[in-house]
C-alpha cells in the first residue's frame, strides 16, 4: 500500500495538478491504502477498523469484492449473484461495514441491473473455441 501512495505522490509531482484539489488527492491515497483493511479491524496494512477507516476505502473495499466475486478470473469462476450476496451479508461487520452493507442489499436490484447491462468481461480462453 505504501508503494502505491508513493506512486501516488511521484505522478503529483511530476504532473499539473492545479485541477487537482488536495481533499482530492488525500480521497484518492485513502482509497489505495485502506482498502485492505477489514471493519474488525483485523486488515492490512494498520490494522485500523471500524469508522477509522475512511469511508471512500470502505466503500471501495465492498465493491471491490462484490465486483471480484462475480466475476470469472484465471484462477477461480464467478459466483452467483446470490451467493455473493449471502457472502457479503455474511462478512457484515468484520469484512465490511455494516451500513454499506445494508445500503448495498437495499439497492441490489439495481445492481443487478447495472450487472445484466454490462456483464464482466470473459477472458481470452472463454472465446477460444
Amino acid at each position: 500500500m505504501d508503494y502505491g501512495v508513493d506512486i501516488i505522490d511521484d505522478v503529483l509531482n511530476n504532473i499539473d495538478v492545479l485541477t487537482a484539489s488536495s481533499a482530492e488527492v488525500t480521497f484518492l491515497k485513502n482509497i489505495i491504502y485502506c482498502h485492505h483493511e477489514r471493519f474488525d479491524g483485523r486488515g492490512y496494512p494498520c490494522q485500523i477498523g471500524g469508522d477509522n477507516i475512511p469511508l471512500e476505502a470502505r466503500i471501495i473495499t465492498i465493491a471491490d469484492v462484490f465486483d471480484a466475486l462475480l466475476s470469472r478470473r484465471s484462477y477461480k469462476h464467478a459466483w452467483t449473484m446470490e451467493d455473493t450476496q449471502r457472502y457479503i451479508q455474511q462478512e457484515a461487520g468484520r469484512l465490511f461495514d455494516p451500513i454499506i452493507v445494508e445500503v448495498l442489499l437495499n439497492n441490489i436490484d439495481k445492481f443487478k441491473a447495472i450487472y445484466q447491462r454490462f456483464p464482466p468481461e470473459t477472458l481470452a480462453e472463454d472465446s477460444v473455441a
